[in-house]
């Protein structure tokens, strides 16, 4: 029994081997380290199996019952030796992805010596971003037909931070296709673009009178109209909702002034065009430095009471009884409430009255 007693000892210490060099394989973490020595560590695992399979197999004929190395000891050497092949192939699969990927990039860096510089902004799932990532991810990468799926694939998924990882994280080398279609599902969606295009005008900040505040404002009204004529939308018909939600955004000073510009152009329902231009002509009209901004402030319109505003929103006028008499009494044209001789009145402001197109305020229409 010493010699069989000798076997199973030899056939425990090429167990004991192989396991070494699964936990030595195991502590390699960088890819570049793992291919010097995956395929070393492979011939040297194969080597401790033949020689376990050998001594296994002449210890089995001397020791037929099995009283030395137990079936339950042959099983456990034979799992152990199964799991280390299986654990070796995973690192070898790993390597080969790694060797293939490399390749490509480095092939994409020849084929595309600009593509490296060009950085795009990363999205996180900001629903009012999607187009613009999408557009600019396309337009860069996507398109480029000098890149493969896999390199594609790789961009993607390095230009993606926050809950975007976790959607296209599981996608494999080839898949960019679908990867690109489950974002396109999630955030590029008609509903979510209307959705989110309606959020981006509700959380407007209220619009102050001055560059930067309009600015934004613009800008966020021309991605609106943009992103929505981008899936066919058009927003000049919800005109009527769509205003009043802006005129809300607005501060008192500047709900006067849109107020004015409509009736100088004879708007009565204004489209998304009117109020770009109208903050257009705002922006460009304001100086840049509020210093100058205080020293140019307009002059008080109202010519009866002096406010800020125009004769036809003027209390005083309002809530006159017989209003063509107020302006008689103080010498006021009817066209244009300033002018104190009607008949020579040339109305250079170009006011008319909003509901009949008449020479005169549109707060004397029910009365002329």
């Amino acid at each position: 029994m010493d010699f069989a007693d000798n076997f199973k000892n030899l056939i425990e210490t090429e167990i004991n081997k192989a396991r070494n060099i699964i936990d030595e394989l195991d502590k390699i973490k960088s890819t570049d380290d793992l291919l010097k020595s995956v395929y070393q560590f492979s011939e040297e695992f194969n080597t401790h199996f033949v020689k376990y399979s050998t001594l296994l197999r002449t210890l089995e004929d001397v020791d037929k019952d099995q009283t030395i190395f137990t079936l339950k000891q042959k099983e456990s050497g034979n799992a152990a030796f199964n799991e280390g092949f299986m654990f070796i192939e995973g690192k070898k699969k790993i390597c080969q992805q790694y060797e293939i990927t490399k390749a490509a990039v480095t092939k994409n860096a020849v084929n595309t010596i600009t593509l490296s510089p060009i950085k795009i902004k990363p999205f996180k799932g900001n629903t009012l971003e999607w187009i613009s990532f999408k557009h600019s991810f396309n337009s860069i990468i996507g398109n480029n037909d000098n890149i493969t799926d896999d390199t594609k694939l790789l961009h993607l998924k390095a230009n993606v931070d926050g809950e975007v990882i976790g959607i296209i994280q599981h996608y494999q080398a080839s898949d960019f296709q679908q990867a690109f279609a489950a974002l396109e599902d999630k955030y590029g969606g008609t509903k979510q673009i209307i959705s989110s295009e309606i959020s981006r005008i509700l959380n407007l900040k209220v619009l102050q009178k001055n560059k930067e505040d309009i600015e934004n404002f613009l800008i966020n009204i021309k991605t609106f109209n943009y992103n929505l004529k981008k899936i066919d939308i058009d927003v000049n018909t919800w005109n009527p909702l769509f205003n009043e939600v802006l005129i809300r955004k607005m501060s008192v000073e500047m709900k006067e002034e849109f107020h004015e510009f409509c009736e100088y152009s004879s708007i009565q329902d204004a489209t998304i065009e009117n109020w770009q231009t109208f903050l257009q002509k705002k922006f460009d009209r304001l100086p840049t430095h509020s210093k100058s901004q205080d020293k140019k402030k307009e002059k008080k319109s109202c010519s009866i009471c002096a406010k800020k505003h125009y004769a036809n929103r003027c209390d005083l006028l309002k809530a006159a009884q017989s209003k063509l008499d107020f302006l008689k009494q103080r010498k006021l044209c009817i066209k244009c409430a300033a002018h104190p001789d009607h008949e020579k009145c040339n109305n250079e402001k170009k006011l008319s009255c909003r509901e009949c197109k008449g020479a005169h305020l549109s707060i004397l229409h029910s009365i002329n």
